[in-house]
């Protein structure tokens, strides 16, 4: 029973871990986008004025 708690605990903190991985990646993307979506808007308005 405590080697399958200890496999268990191996298991969730390598998931663990990927999805932390995944989560900066994420974010990085979300950021990119964001500074994308700014320039846009900015670009959209100087053709307004």
């Amino acid at each position: 029973a405590l080697q399958t708690e200890v496999e268990n605990n191996c298991l969730n903190e390598k998931q663990f871990n990927q999805l932390e991985r995944e989560y900066s990646r994420y974010e990085q993307e979300i950021q990119d986008l964001n500074k994308d979506i700014e320039r846009l808007e900015n670009a959209s308005e100087e053709e307004i004025a």
